[in-house]
């Protein structure tokens, strides 16, 4: 699980320097939150966060160049029947 803190001190990174891995990652866990979330309220916000997270991780594996990502992104789903 990836902690973004809010305090700050040594062990905090910014999102703007983390590596598009780690963005991947928490739009995925933002996204497998959002289909457990007991509310509209709480999907609704879950799913724009996860979105705004796949879209800074898709821009920073351009910034990165192909060396770089070594992976597939995941699929991050936006959900607005339910």
């Amino acid at each position: 699980m990836i902690s973004i803190d809010p305090r700050s001190g040594p062990h905090r990174i910014p999102l703007a320097q983390r590596p598009s891995r780690e963005l991947w990652a928490k739009a995925s866990e933002l996204t497998e939150m959002a289909e457990a979330a007991r509310t509209m309220h709480a999907r609704t916000s879950l799913e724009t966060l996860a979105a705004r997270f796949a879209a800074l991780a898709a821009q920073r594996e351009l910034a990165e160049g192909p060396e770089e990502v070594t992976h597939d992104p995941p699929t991050v789903r936006r959900q607005v029947d339910r």
